[in-house]
C-alpha cells in the first residue's frame, strides 16, 4: 500500500514529474491558444454526434451563433453518396462519420450516444485497436480554446489516407482535418500489435492505468524490463500469441479487402 503522503502514485510514476509533464490545464501560451471559430466548429460536431434530434439541433444552432457570428454554423448535412456528413463553413468542407454506425457492439452504440462517452478516450481506444487492422493508439494534447488536455485516439489507414477515431467524441475523421481542428500534439503512439505484446505483462500491474500506459509506455516498459518485471506467465504467453495470430489474419483480410476495392 502506497503512504498518501509518497512522492510516488501507486502505479510507481513520479507525481511531479507525472504532474509537470502531463498535466489538463488552462491558460496555456497565446500562440497554442485555438481560435473561437475552430473551436467551435469541432465542439458542434462534438454535440451533432451526440443528439437524435438534430433537426432541433441545427435549428438551434441557427439561431443560436449564425445569428450571433454571421457565420453559417448550421450547415452540417448527410451525403447519401459518400455516406458522410459534411460541415461546410467559409466553403471549407470538413467530413466525418459517426463512431456509433460503425459499430455492432450494443453496448457501445448506445455509450456513444450519450455522455457516458466523455473521460474514457484511453480506455476506450485501447478496446478499438483489437477491431481494426493496423491501428496506432496515438496519445497526446488536444487544444479547445484555451484549454489543452491529454487525450487518446485511434489512427488508421485506409486508401492510403489517414483517419482518426475519437472515440469521446463519436466520430471517425480524415486526419488532416481532425489535426486543423484540434490542433492534436503526439506524444506517444502505439501499435495494435506492440499492445497485443505487451498485454500478458501489463496485466499483473494492477495499479497500472490506461493513461499512464499509454502516455509513458516505452519509458515504464524500458524500466520494467531492465529489473526483469515485465515478464508473461506461461497462460499469458499462449493466449497473447492466440489475439497476434488473429490481428494477423485481420490484417490480411482488410488488405484483400482494400485490394478488391
Amino acid at each position: 500500500m502506497v503512504n498518501e503522503n509518497s512522492k510516488y502514485y501507486k502505479n510507481g510514476i513520479n507525481k511531479n514529474t507525472y504532474d509537470m509533464l502531463f498535466p489538463d490545464f488552462y491558460n496555456i501560451k497565446k500562440e497554442e491558444i485555438a481560435d473561437e471559430e475552430t473551436s467551435l466548429i469541432i465542439e458542434l460536431i462534438d454535440v451533432y454526434t451526440l443528439t437524435e434530434q438534430k433537426k432541433l439541433f441545427i435549428d438551434l444552432v441557427k439561431k443560436t451563433f449564425d445569428e450571433q457570428y454571421g457565420i453559417n454554423y448550421s450547415n452540417i448535412k448527410y451525403n447519401k453518396e459518400t455516406k458522410q456528413y459534411e460541415y461546410e463553413i467559409k466553403e471549407k468542407i470538413y467530413t466525418f462519420n459517426e463512431l456509433s454506425d460503425m459499430t455492432d457492439i450494443e453496448e457501445l452504440k448506445k455509450e456513444l450516444k450519450t455522455d457516458k462517452r466523455y473521460h474514457k478516450c484511453h480506455t476506450r481506444t485501447l478496446g478499438l485497436a483489437f477491431g481494426i487492422p493496423e491501428s496506432n493508439i496515438v496519445t497526446g494534447y488536444e487544444v479547445i480554446e484555451n484549454a489543452k488536455v491529454l487525450h487518446s485516439v485511434l489512427e488508421y489507414k485506409y486508401k492510403n489516407k489517414f483517419y482518426i477515431i475519437d472515440y469521446t467524441k463519436n466520430i471517425i475523421m480524415p486526419k488532416e482535418q481532425y489535426i486543423e481542428l484540434t490542433k492534436f500534439k503526439e506524444i506517444e503512439r502505439i501499435s495494435d500489435l506492440e499492445y497485443i505484446e505487451d498485454l500478458g505483462k501489463i496485466c499483473n500491474f494492477p495499479y497500472l492505468t490506461d493513461k499512464v500506459y499509454v502516455t509513458f509506455k516505452k519509458e515504464l516498459i524500458r524500466e520494467l524490463e531492465c529489473k526483469g518485471l515485465f515478464v508473461d506467465d506461461e497462460i499469458s504467453k499462449k493466449e497473447i500469441q492466440e489475439l497476434k495470430e488473429e490481428k494477423m489474419r485481420q490484417i490480411e483480410n482488410y488488405k484483400e479487402l482494400n485490394e478488391e476495392r
